[in-house]
């Protein structure tokens, strides 16, 4: 009987060890539960920077469609001189040419998807321009503008065309709840 209490209370002890652990070790080995709470910090404790626009186009993974018209348009206008350009890229090499076009404009900054400048501008930029989708931990704030191009039709499948469980629509789905303009 006291063997059996013992290896009942271990095995408790054992779950009681992990669940004060487990989140630790996420926070100091797990890369994404860093940028998480990275995020979640600058979304705290950063204000929303007027006249900042902060693009990003099918995940940072080109600069094309409408995110690239709608900047060119602001980038050449009078009224938007003041204003600050950011462009969310994934691979600087691969996107090298267009880049280049625009490395003298002291108002365009690059910045690497999911580090920390990328992280900061997703938390605190006034205007949002996205073509896909921004990443499950992403909030759009109160103060900030979210407008969705969508590569394609949104009323086609949102997402529901991709194989596999349909819950995996469901960021697809809340970004385009969280956009204040879709087209």
């Amino acid at each position: 009987m006291i063997k059996k209490i013992l290896k009942r209370n271990k095995k408790i002890l054992k779950r009681k060890i992990n669940f004060l652990k487990d989140p630790l070790r996420n926070f100091i080995k797990d890369k994404r539960h860093q940028r998480n709470n990275l995020y979640a910090y600058y979304y705290q404790h950063l204000d929303v920077v007027d006249k900042t626009v902060l693009y990003e186009s099918r995940d940072g993974k080109s600069m094309t469609d409408s995110p690239l018209a709608i900047f060119e348009y602001l980038l050449h206008q009078p009224n938007f001189k003041d204003y600050t350009h950011i462009w969310s890229i994934e691979d600087f090499e691969t996107l090298k040419p267009i880049l280049n076009k625009y490395r003298d404009d002291k108002n365009v900054i690059f910045v690497k998807r999911n580090s920390k400048d990328y992280l900061k501008y997703l938390a605190t930029a006034k205007y949002l321009i996205n073509n896909s989708t921004f990443q499950p931990f992403f909030i759009c704030k109160e103060e900030q503008v979210y407008i969705n191009t969508w590569h394609g039709t949104p009323l086609k499948y949102m997402g529901f065309d991709i194989p596999g469980n349909p819950a995996h629509s469901q960021n697809v789905l809340r970004n385009f709840l969280s956009s204040d303009l879709s087209y």
